[in-house]
């Protein structure tokens, strides 16, 4: 008899089954048959001589100058206090690079020469949103720093930048018509060593 149940329960599930494995099996070879029929070269494949090739890409953080703030930064011209509300790296058209950072109002700043880095203390100042801390990453770019990042410190924030090369630079601060104040780190134009 148990025999007999099992035997049931089998039949019973095949109506179900057969149906939605042919559906995949139709589905599987659909998909094999568009990959087939691609002549979309292979990601990995070099382009021919003589063909140009463009990649477009856009940058959607803040640009000095540009007006185009970040929605939340809003909520902190109304905080007690100076915060960081953006580290930003821009290659200039002379060849030149600048870091700068986007901030609540103007900052005391203290500069330190430490082994292979730059440390530029912000005093009494806060870093808003915990992705403000993220390393940025310029050792692909042709500037003579290879990463800069913000770290809390006490009661000041610090911007520690990673020398690929150490080179002179200028350092100022200014207020924007969008009414934040931005701290330019300018550094020189010059052939500097890619990894």
């Amino acid at each position: 008899m148990a025999k007999s149940v099992r035997q049931m329960r089998t039949y019973h599930l095949l109506p179900k089954i057969v149906p939605n494995l042919a559906a995949g099996i139709v589905l599987a070879l659909s998909i094999i048959a568009v990959g087939q029929g691609n002549d979309k070269p292979a990601p990995d494949a070099q382009p021919a001589p003589g063909d140009d090739v463009h990649l477009e890409q856009r940058y959607h953080g803040v640009t000095p100058g540009s007006g185009n703030n970040l929605p939340k930064v809003e909520e902190l011209r109304y905080k007690n206090g100076a915060w960081v509300t953006w580290p930003g790296f821009l290659m200039l058209e002379d060849g030149s690079s600048r870091l700068f950072l986007q901030t609540t109002g103007p900052l005391k700043i203290k500069t330190l020469e430490k082994k292979g880095e730059l440390h530029i203390v912000l005093k009494k100042t806060k870093i808003y949103l915990s992705n403000n801390k993220n390393p940025l990453v310029t050792k692909f770019f042709n500037t003579p720093i290879e990463t800069a990042r913000l770290k809390k410190s006490g009661k000041n924030a610090v911007l520690i930048v990673t020398w690929k090369e150490k080179t002179p630079y200028k350092l100022s601060q200014t207020t924007d018509e969008d009414g934040y104040h931005y701290i330019f780190i300018d550094f020189p134009q010059g052939e500097y060593p890619n990894p």
